[in-house]
């Protein structure tokens, strides 16, 4: 199989995020796998703006770097990990701040900024997230969610100046990257996410009762309901809309944009093809 120069450059971003992550003592939250969906659409964003191989190392780097601390981070919303790991902490402002690095090194001292805003805001829509009442709106919770998968990438296309295309494009890709989280409940988290909504929406109120009730067989229940409901089946649909409507969108961007996009795409629904109903890991 031949590899595409695309392939290369992204193998070279991989193994400079491995790089800015790698610390002896922080091992257990840097063997996971790379989100390449996210990847291929930060380098998108990129290419896009006209930068060239190196800054889009750099810029795509920076980026994953920031988001993978805040996901880091998001180990307080689980349920059954009980308390959160000192080092799940400090590896999260770890990986936060190897960014500031990567960007000086490249020049991109605005670009911090940037990033740090984007920090600020989607810490503060945790704080909204926490507190809503999501059973009483799900509706809105479920835009949140949403708006939450994107804050980082929105600042970082304004800095950029991209085309009126990507507003739509990444409106659009955050509901992608909220769907390709798969089952939260099914793996202890307290909030759910947009596959839990679907599944509590569906449920009994027997079920739901039962839900609220299960103590210490919580995930049990959750991911019974994942196969009764056909959650996966669900979600997998769901995803293909979502790329339908991004592909008809990147339309207008050139091939090379559209590369990536679509490389995002492929990405989720390559995780869901077999719409296996139990929680996605990530």
């Amino acid at each position: 199989m031949l590899i595409t120069e695309w392939e290369m450059e992204m193998r070279g971003i991989e193994t400079e995020i491995a790089r800015e992550m790698a610390h002896p003592e922080l091992r257990e939250w840097t063997s996971g796998p790379f989100d390449r969906s996210l990847l291929w659409f930060i380098w998108s964003m990129g290419v896009s703006a006209g930068l060239g191989p190196a800054l889009r190392t750099a810029v795509t780097a920076a980026t994953y770097l920031v988001h993978r601390g805040l996901e880091v981070h998001e180990l307080e919303r689980f349920r059954s990990s009980g308390p959160v790991p000192a080092t799940a902490v400090l590896a999260g402002d770890f990986f936060s701040s190897k960014y500031y690095l990567l960007l000086a090194r490249h020049g991109l001292i605005p670009l911090i900024g940037v990033l740090a805003r984007g920090v600020r805001r989607v810490n503060e829509q945790k704080v909204r997230r926490s507190t809503w009442r999501w059973e009483a709106d799900p509706e809105g919770y479920a835009r949140l969610c949403v708006e939450m998968e994107t804050i980082i990438v929105r600042e970082l296309g304004r800095q950029l100046s991209l085309g009126d295309a990507w507003t739509e494009l990444v409106k659009t890709a955050g509901r992608g990257f909220a769907l390709a989280r798969g089952g939260a409940w099914g793996r202890g988290a307290v909030l759910p996410s947009l596959m839990d909504l679907y599944v509590w929406r569906s449920a009994t109120a027997e079920e739901r009762r039962a839900l609220h009730e299960a103590g210490a067989g919580w995930i049990g229940r959750v991911r019974a309901l994942y196969a009764k409901y056909n959650a996966g089946g669900w979600l997998s649909d769901q995803l293909a809309e979502v790329c339908a409507a991004i592909r008809r969108l990147f339309a207008s961007l050139s091939r090379v944009e559209a590369e990536g996009v679509e490389r995002m795409c492929s990405e989720w629904e390559a995780a869901w093809a077999t719409r296996v109903p139990a929680a996605k890991e990530r």
